[in-house]
């Protein structure tokens, strides 16, 4: 399971999805491509103070303004699709 915390600041996420094998799972390519995407935007808008990805962890330091509410939409879609293998705990 995916759990992601949302902050005013921050963006942490920890776990696999665990949907199908590597390599064919559907939700975690879903999430990745919702994460990177932020990333590549937060990084064009200099929104982005730090960037950690590894296997199974994430963590995103945020400057003061920086919008992640496109990831939010779509990761909260995401856990409404599939609630066993995202779950999402927004501290905003």
């Amino acid at each position: 399971m995916i759990r992601v915390q949302i902050c005013s600041n921050s963006v942490t996420m920890e776990g696999h999805a665990g949907y199908g094998k590597k390599g064919s799972d559907i939700v975690c390519a879903a999430v990745s491509t919702l994460l990177y995407v932020q990333v590549r935007l937060l990084e064009r808008q200099d929104k982005l103070r730090t960037c950690r990805i590894e296997p199974g962890h994430v963590v995103l330091l945020l400057r003061d303004g920086a919008d992640v509410s496109v990831l939010e939409l779509g990761l909260r879609w995401l856990a409404g699709e599939y609630p066993q293998f995202v779950v999402i705990d927004n501290k905003l």
